[in-house]
């Protein structure tokens, strides 16, 4: 469809790099003409709050397409090992429209660990809650320093390559084991992951990046 019909516009925004490489090798649009900008956060909305006592997994995306594969891989073939070693943590999802009444950042903050992609997982940092990574497409776990820019990538497993099942089981465990047991190691990943929101993908910061270019889309025409 993006071959056929010239819907993308004089200027194309992609979110994060595998997107824009898409758009130019696969799609053929013009390098010039694609730019990137990160999903932006209301830091001031999505911001710090207090974990319940039980350790909460927390599951937030559709369960419906690619991501309901992803969630059964989830609760087949992760969550068992998991909750057997913790007895005592708690396994939600919200994996449906949310309420009116529903509060997406206190429910972030009731967790111990938000599953997730796309923006989930950088709201759920900004709420200083420690993120495993898991979208449509690759589950790229634990978000560290040093595995962060690999992971934006793909959108945190959004898109890109697909190898969700390949060798991500135990790795998936492991990092899910390591946040629950010790609750300073996941305030420790909270902590860096709001500042690293807050550098580069507060609400203010990015809408300063696409205001000009909704400028130079209008010299364009």
């Amino acid at each position: 469809a993006f071959r056929r019909f010239p819907c993308l516009g004089s200027l194309t925004i992609a979110m994060c790099p595998y997107l824009k490489r898409y758009l130019e090798r696969d799609i053929g649009i013009p390098p010039s003409k694609v730019r990137l900008v990160p999903n932006g956060i209301a830091c001031q909305t999505f911001n710090l709050g207090t974990s319940y006592d039980v350790p909460i997994i927390l599951y937030v995306g559709r369960s419906t397409g690619q991501k309901g594969v992803a969630l059964r891989f989830l609760t087949e073939k992760v969550l068992p090992a998991v909750l057997k070693e913790f007895p005592d943590a708690q396994w939600w999802m919200l994996a449906d429209e949310p309420a009116p009444a529903l509060s997406m950042p206190e429910e972030y903050q009731t967790a111990r660990v938000v599953i997730g992609a796309g923006r989930v997982a950088l709201e759920a940092m900004a709420c200083g809650k420690a993120v495993l990574a898991i979208g449509e497409s690759s589950a790229p776990g634990l978000l560290e320093e040093k595995n962060f820019e690999e992971a934006f990538d793909s959108n945190f497993g959004d898109c890109g390559p697909w190898n969700l099942f390949q060798g991500s089981e135990a790795r998936l465990v492991k990092d899910l084991k390591k946040v629950i047991a010790d609750a300073s190691l996941a305030e420790q990943a909270g902590r860096w992951g709001r500042e690293k929101v807050l550098s580069g993908f507060e609400a203010g910061g990015v809408a300063r990046k696409v205001l000009p270019l909704y400028e130079e889309a209008l010299c364009l025409r």
